[in-house]
């Protein structure tokens, strides 16, 4: 069975805007992405549009693995981490552009992976760069606190290649007053 997911939007009762990764068919938030959301974007007090963004990026990840068939969890448990020809799938897979209503377009604040479909364009290499920082955040975050019981040098030293690997795989950021 394919798993769905959702991004829900909502308002807290003291007006705080918030947003959630949720499985769409039990409605049960996905614990990981949550807990990266409130642990690292939430409490270091960045905005709503960073929490979405740190989400969107989340969400092109999963359903990259889901299409794969691969379990993160149970992967990163199990001390297996992304190698290079993966980390290269996940740069190209971040590329693509997806199409789905915005927020301001759905009346529900909600859109699943099944909405997003690729088309033959490409992003620009300004959303392709968040996308890896964000996914690239995500993995070593997730990596270490799964591994946290009995880590050591050699996992650390796989980890941070890992990272360092998916990090150098961002396109080239050109600063704002250099150009176009």
């Amino acid at each position: 069975m394919q798993k769905d997911f959702v991004m829900k939007s909502f308002v807290m009762s003291e007006g705080e805007r918030y947003c959630l990764l949720v499985d769409k068919h039990s409605g049960i938030p996905l614990y990981y992405p949550n807990l990266y959301l409130v642990t690292q974007i939430r409490n270091r007090s960045l905005s709503y549009s960073s929490m979405e963004s740190s989400l969107g990026g989340i969400l092109v990840l999963l359903k990259f693995l889901t299409g794969r068939g691969q379990d993160l969890i149970n992967r990163f448990s199990q001390y297996d981490f992304f190698e290079f020809n993966e980390l290269d799938a996940i740069r190209d897979y971040c590329q693509n552009k997806f199409s789905a209503r915005t927020i301001a377009q759905d009346t529900n604040r909600v859109f699943t992976l099944e909405e997003l479909q690729w088309s033959d364009e490409k992003v620009s290499s300004k959303t392709e760069y968040v996308r890896l920082t964000v996914i690239s955040q995500y993995l070593k975050w997730l990596a270490e606190l799964l591994t946290s019981q009995s880590r050591n040098k050699d996992v650390t030293l796989r980890i941070n290649k890992m990272i360092k690997g998916l990090a150098s795989r961002r396109p080239i950021r050109v600063g704002r007053n250099a150009g176009s």
